[in-house]
């Protein structure tokens, strides 16, 4: 199943590359490149992910290569990312799309699905406070910050702080993780404002 992000028509009239307007950690995506100066599948523009390293901030990683029309992109690495789009061509405009597809992250082929979810509600808090026990039985999980103007970190393991963590989650935001990580998890937030509505898939 496929869940559209984002769309959006990109103006490179003055400048050679932009930002897109997203921040997530994706499993698989499509793109959709729309170049109204081209009929046919071209090279269009290189993808560039940007992804977070701890210690380091983001970092420039790896291109993909775009044509006109749609795009699958599979991601062997998951980690929080940023991207930019690069056009091949000089042109003014091009229009976006990108879809987030419900692929497994997992490549063993005796990998379960989860058969059901638990979701508990944490309150903000500056200091740092578990999220969720470990558990040998966990396939997934999906965190939501619903704080409005506080940011979550996450960590892997029993303390977390700003300065060192795993994942960042921004208001409104959410992250969600199938990789294979069963330990404890810990968060702490950058004021005390708001919950985070966590869901473990077992």
């Amino acid at each position: 199943m496929a869940q559209l992000l984002l769309k959006t028509t990109l103006d490179f009239s003055s400048v050679r590359a932009r930002d897109i307007p997203l921040f997530f950690l994706p499993t698989a995506l499509i793109i959709g490149i729309e170049d109204g100066n081209v009929a046919e599948i071209l090279d269009a523009a290189y993808l560039i992910q940007y992804p977070f390293v701890n210690s380091f901030g983001f970092v420039k990683g790896d291109y993909f290569r775009l044509s006109s029309g749609f795009n699958l992109i599979r991601f062997d690495v998951r980690l929080q990312s940023k991207f930019r789009l690069l056009p091949l061509r000089k042109q003014s405009q091009i229009t976006l799309s990108i879809w987030d597809v419900a692929m497994p992250f997992s490549s063993d082929p005796n990998a379960q699905s989860s058969t059901s979810g638990t979701t508990t509600t944490f309150a903000a808090s500056i200091t740092s406070a578990a999220i969720l026990p470990a558990n040998p039985n966990r396939k997934g999980l999906l965190v939501v910050n619903n704080a409005a103007a506080a940011i979550l970190y996450i960590g892997y393991g029993a303390t977390v702080t700003p300065t060192t963590f795993a994942v960042k989650v921004s208001p409104g935001q959410s992250w969600e993780s199938q990789q294979d990580y069963d330990g404890p998890l810990s968060g702490v937030w950058s004021a005390a404002l708001g919950s985070a509505q966590v869901t473990e898939y077992v």
